[in-house]
Protein backbone atom coordinates (compact mmCIF):
# COMPACT_ATOMS: atom_id res chain seq x y z
CA UNK A 1 0.00 0.00 0.00
CA UNK A 2 1.45 3.35 -1.03
CA UNK A 3 1.88 6.09 1.56
CA UNK A 4 1.25 9.72 0.67
CA UNK A 5 4.31 11.95 0.80
CA UNK A 6 4.44 14.43 3.70
CA UNK A 7 3.48 17.94 2.64
CA UNK A 8 3.38 21.42 4.18
CA UNK A 9 1.83 24.57 2.77
CA UNK A 10 2.49 28.24 3.38
CA UNK A 11 2.00 31.73 1.95
CA UNK A 12 4.83 34.19 1.28
CA UNK A 13 3.65 37.43 2.89
CA UNK A 14 6.87 39.35 2.18
CA UNK A 15 10.39 38.65 0.93
CA UNK A 16 13.78 40.31 0.69
CA UNK A 17 17.14 39.16 -0.67
CA UNK A 18 20.69 40.50 -0.82
CA UNK A 19 23.89 39.41 -2.55
CA UNK A 20 26.80 41.31 -4.10
CA UNK A 21 25.38 43.13 -7.11
CA UNK A 22 21.78 42.20 -6.18
CA UNK A 23 20.61 44.72 -3.64
CA UNK A 24 16.91 45.30 -4.41
CA UNK A 25 13.76 43.50 -5.54
CA UNK A 26 14.10 44.64 -9.16
CA UNK A 27 17.60 43.20 -9.44
CA UNK A 28 16.43 39.89 -7.98
CA UNK A 29 13.47 39.71 -10.36
CA UNK A 30 15.88 40.17 -13.27
CA UNK A 31 18.17 37.54 -11.73
CA UNK A 32 15.26 35.08 -11.59
CA UNK A 33 14.87 35.42 -15.36
CA UNK A 34 18.60 34.97 -16.01
CA UNK A 35 20.15 33.46 -12.87
CA UNK A 36 23.86 33.42 -12.16
CA UNK A 37 25.97 32.66 -9.13
CA UNK A 38 26.44 35.86 -7.06
CA UNK A 39 30.01 37.02 -6.66
CA UNK A 40 31.84 40.11 -5.53
CA UNK A 41 33.17 41.92 -2.48
CA UNK A 42 30.19 44.15 -1.62
CA UNK A 43 28.32 44.01 1.67
CA UNK A 44 25.30 45.84 3.15
CA UNK A 45 26.00 49.03 5.11
CA UNK A 46 23.17 48.39 7.64
CA UNK A 47 22.35 52.03 8.47
CA UNK A 48 19.22 50.82 10.28
CA UNK A 49 21.31 49.04 12.94
CA UNK A 50 23.42 50.55 15.77
CA UNK A 51 27.06 51.24 14.93
CA UNK A 52 28.36 48.87 17.62
CA UNK A 53 26.42 46.01 16.08
CA UNK A 54 27.59 46.91 12.57
CA UNK A 55 31.19 46.77 13.74
CA UNK A 56 30.73 43.25 15.08
CA UNK A 57 28.98 41.90 11.98
CA UNK A 58 30.97 40.59 9.04
CA UNK A 59 29.47 40.11 5.59
CA UNK A 60 27.49 36.93 6.28
CA UNK A 61 25.74 38.48 9.27
CA UNK A 62 25.25 41.78 7.45
CA UNK A 63 23.50 40.10 4.51
CA UNK A 64 21.16 38.22 6.82
CA UNK A 65 20.42 41.25 8.99
CA UNK A 66 19.68 43.39 5.94
CA UNK A 67 17.04 41.02 4.64
CA UNK A 68 15.44 40.44 8.06
CA UNK A 69 15.07 44.20 8.55
CA UNK A 70 13.07 44.49 5.32
CA UNK A 71 10.44 41.87 6.23
CA UNK A 72 10.11 42.60 9.95
CA UNK A 73 6.82 43.93 11.28
CA UNK A 74 6.19 45.93 14.47
CA UNK A 75 4.59 42.85 16.01
CA UNK A 76 7.28 40.29 16.93
CA UNK A 77 7.09 36.81 15.46
CA UNK A 78 9.24 33.67 15.63
CA UNK A 79 12.33 33.56 13.44
CA UNK A 80 14.19 30.69 11.82
CA UNK A 81 17.82 31.35 10.85
CA UNK A 82 19.07 28.72 8.43
CA UNK A 83 22.57 28.51 7.02
CA UNK A 84 24.32 25.48 5.51
CA UNK A 85 27.60 26.39 7.20
CA UNK A 86 27.16 29.59 9.21
CA UNK A 87 30.19 31.69 10.18
CA UNK A 88 32.72 29.17 8.90
CA UNK A 89 35.15 31.90 7.86
CA UNK A 90 35.21 33.15 11.46
CA UNK A 91 35.51 29.62 12.84
CA UNK A 92 38.60 28.57 10.86
CA UNK A 93 41.11 30.89 12.64
CA UNK A 94 39.50 30.01 15.99
CA UNK A 95 39.98 26.30 15.33
CA UNK A 96 43.60 26.91 14.41
CA UNK A 97 44.09 28.96 17.57
CA UNK A 98 42.49 26.20 19.62
CA UNK A 99 44.78 23.59 18.05
CA UNK A 100 47.87 25.70 18.73
CA UNK A 101 47.10 27.12 22.18
CA UNK A 102 44.28 25.00 23.59
CA UNK A 103 41.98 28.00 24.07
CA UNK A 104 40.05 30.64 22.14
CA UNK A 105 39.00 34.18 22.96
CA UNK A 106 35.32 34.35 24.06
CA UNK A 107 34.51 37.46 22.01
CA UNK A 108 35.36 36.06 18.56
CA UNK A 109 33.89 32.69 19.57
CA UNK A 110 30.52 34.24 20.44
CA UNK A 111 30.28 35.66 16.91
CA UNK A 112 31.20 32.36 15.23
CA UNK A 113 28.50 30.12 16.72
CA UNK A 114 25.56 29.13 14.53
CA UNK A 115 23.03 31.37 16.29
CA UNK A 116 25.30 34.44 16.30
CA UNK A 117 23.25 36.30 13.67
CA UNK A 118 20.04 35.59 15.57
CA UNK A 119 21.65 36.96 18.72
CA UNK A 120 22.77 40.18 17.03
CA UNK A 121 19.35 40.76 15.51
CA UNK A 122 17.46 40.12 18.73
CA UNK A 123 19.80 42.43 20.67
CA UNK A 124 19.31 45.22 18.11
CA UNK A 125 15.51 45.07 18.53
CA UNK A 126 15.40 44.05 22.20
CA UNK A 127 13.40 41.07 20.95
CA UNK A 128 12.97 38.34 23.54
CA UNK A 129 10.80 36.21 21.26
CA UNK A 130 11.46 32.76 19.89
CA UNK A 131 14.14 32.02 17.33
CA UNK A 132 15.93 28.93 16.08
CA UNK A 133 19.15 28.36 14.15
CA UNK A 134 19.44 25.30 11.92
CA UNK A 135 21.79 23.78 9.36
CA UNK A 136 20.95 21.00 6.92
CA UNK A 137 23.60 21.22 4.21
CA UNK A 138 22.16 21.47 0.72
CA UNK A 139 18.65 20.92 2.13
CA UNK A 140 18.76 23.87 4.50
CA UNK A 141 16.06 25.91 2.73
CA UNK A 142 13.64 23.00 2.84
CA UNK A 143 14.39 22.23 6.50
CA UNK A 144 13.77 25.87 7.38
CA UNK A 145 10.37 25.90 5.68
CA UNK A 146 9.33 22.68 7.40
CA UNK A 147 10.37 24.15 10.76
CA UNK A 148 8.42 27.34 10.06
CA UNK A 149 5.32 25.40 9.04
CA UNK A 150 5.36 23.46 12.32
CA UNK A 151 5.14 26.83 14.11
CA UNK A 152 2.28 27.92 11.85
CA UNK A 153 0.48 24.68 12.69
CA UNK A 154 0.83 25.56 16.37
CA UNK A 155 -1.12 28.76 15.72
CA UNK A 156 1.59 31.36 15.10
CA UNK A 157 0.43 34.03 12.65
CA UNK A 158 3.75 34.58 10.85
CA UNK A 159 7.30 33.25 10.88
CA UNK A 160 10.38 34.89 9.38
CA UNK A 161 12.67 32.42 7.62
CA UNK A 162 16.18 33.67 6.80
CA UNK A 163 18.47 31.56 4.62
CA UNK A 164 22.04 32.73 4.19
CA UNK A 165 25.53 31.51 3.37
CA UNK A 166 29.04 32.60 2.41
CA UNK A 167 31.90 31.34 0.30
CA UNK A 168 33.46 28.16 1.65
CA UNK A 169 36.97 28.65 3.09
CA UNK A 170 39.64 27.07 0.89
CA UNK A 171 40.52 24.47 3.53
CA UNK A 172 36.98 23.03 3.29
CA UNK A 173 36.36 23.43 -0.41
CA UNK A 174 37.25 19.82 -1.30
CA UNK A 175 34.62 18.52 1.13
CA UNK A 176 31.66 20.53 -0.16
CA UNK A 177 29.73 19.11 -3.10
CA UNK A 178 27.41 21.96 -4.06
CA UNK A 179 28.40 25.39 -5.44
CA UNK A 180 28.95 28.18 -2.93
CA UNK A 181 28.09 31.88 -3.09
CA UNK A 182 27.46 34.84 -0.77
CA UNK A 183 23.73 35.51 -0.38
CA UNK A 184 20.88 35.92 2.06
CA UNK A 185 17.12 36.04 1.77
CA UNK A 186 14.26 36.35 4.22
CA UNK A 187 10.68 35.16 3.77
CA UNK A 188 7.86 36.15 6.07
CA UNK A 189 5.52 33.17 5.80
CA UNK A 190 2.03 32.55 7.13
CA UNK A 191 -1.19 30.73 6.39
CA UNK A 192 -2.66 33.66 4.44
CA UNK A 193 -1.54 36.99 3.02
CA UNK A 194 0.32 36.10 -0.16
CA UNK A 195 1.00 33.56 -2.90
CA UNK A 196 0.57 30.01 -1.63
CA UNK A 197 3.15 27.24 -2.02
CA UNK A 198 3.47 23.59 -1.04
CA UNK A 199 6.58 21.62 -0.13
CA UNK A 200 6.49 17.83 -0.25
CA UNK A 201 9.21 15.27 0.29
CA UNK A 202 9.74 11.60 -0.21
CA UNK A 203 12.46 9.01 -0.31
CA UNK A 204 15.20 9.86 -2.78
CA UNK A 205 18.02 7.90 -4.31
CA UNK A 206 20.76 7.72 -1.70
CA UNK A 207 23.92 9.36 -2.90
CA UNK A 208 22.25 11.65 -5.42
CA UNK A 209 24.07 14.57 -3.85
CA UNK A 210 22.70 18.08 -3.43
CA UNK A 211 21.76 18.81 -7.01
CA UNK A 212 18.77 20.83 -8.10
CA UNK A 213 16.63 19.98 -11.08
CA UNK A 214 14.97 22.45 -13.34
CA UNK A 215 11.24 22.92 -13.68
CA UNK A 216 9.62 20.07 -15.52
CA UNK A 217 6.23 21.60 -16.36
CA UNK A 218 5.21 24.53 -18.59
CA UNK A 219 5.10 27.91 -16.88
CA UNK A 220 1.88 28.80 -15.09
CA UNK A 221 0.69 32.01 -16.73
CA UNK A 222 -1.93 32.59 -14.03
CA UNK A 223 0.57 32.79 -11.16
CA UNK A 224 0.13 35.46 -8.42
CA UNK A 225 1.81 38.85 -8.43
CA UNK A 226 4.96 37.83 -6.54
CA UNK A 227 6.55 35.71 -9.31
CA UNK A 228 8.03 37.08 -12.51
CA UNK A 229 7.33 35.17 -15.74
CA UNK A 230 10.31 33.53 -17.37
CA UNK A 231 10.83 30.53 -19.58
CA UNK A 232 11.93 27.20 -18.11
CA UNK A 233 15.67 26.65 -17.93
CA UNK A 234 16.44 23.15 -19.27
CA UNK A 235 19.95 23.18 -17.79
CA UNK A 236 19.92 24.99 -14.42
CA UNK A 237 22.98 27.12 -13.66
CA UNK A 238 25.42 26.08 -10.96
CA UNK A 239 23.76 27.64 -7.93
CA UNK A 240 23.69 26.72 -4.25
CA UNK A 241 20.49 24.69 -3.68
CA UNK A 242 18.82 27.40 -1.52
CA UNK A 243 19.17 29.84 -4.40
CA UNK A 244 17.38 27.39 -6.69
CA UNK A 245 14.53 27.47 -4.17
CA UNK A 246 14.50 31.28 -4.19
CA UNK A 247 14.54 31.31 -7.97
CA UNK A 248 11.46 29.08 -7.98
CA UNK A 249 9.62 31.35 -5.53
CA UNK A 250 10.35 34.37 -7.75
CA UNK A 251 9.39 32.58 -10.95
CA UNK A 252 6.07 31.44 -12.36
CA UNK A 253 7.11 27.79 -12.68
CA UNK A 254 4.55 25.38 -11.20
CA UNK A 255 7.12 23.00 -9.69
CA UNK A 256 10.74 22.69 -8.64
CA UNK A 257 12.46 19.42 -7.69
CA UNK A 258 15.53 19.16 -5.49
CA UNK A 259 17.27 15.84 -4.99
CA UNK A 260 18.99 16.00 -1.62
CA UNK A 261 21.27 13.42 -0.11
CA UNK A 262 18.38 11.35 1.29
CA UNK A 263 15.17 13.08 0.20
CA UNK A 264 13.56 14.32 -2.96
CA UNK A 265 11.91 17.65 -2.30
CA UNK A 266 9.13 19.04 -4.49
CA UNK A 267 8.14 22.68 -4.35
CA UNK A 268 4.75 23.46 -5.89
CA UNK A 269 2.77 26.57 -6.56
CA UNK A 270 -0.62 25.94 -4.96
CA UNK A 271 -3.91 26.79 -6.64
Amino acid sequence: MSVAAPIVDFCVQAWSAWAPGLADAGAWRAWARAPHRPAGEGRPELPQYPMLLRRRAERLARMALQTVAEVRTPAPCPMIYASPRGETARAVPLLRELAQTGQVAPGPFSLAVHNAVAGLESIAHADTGSYGAIAAGGETAEAAIVEACTLLTDGVGSVIVTVYDELVPDCYRAYVEEPDAPYAYSLRVGRTGGPRFELAWGQGARGTGHGARGDESPPNREAPDLPVPHAPCPVPPALPPPLHALRFLLSDHPTHHHDGSHRRWTWRRAA
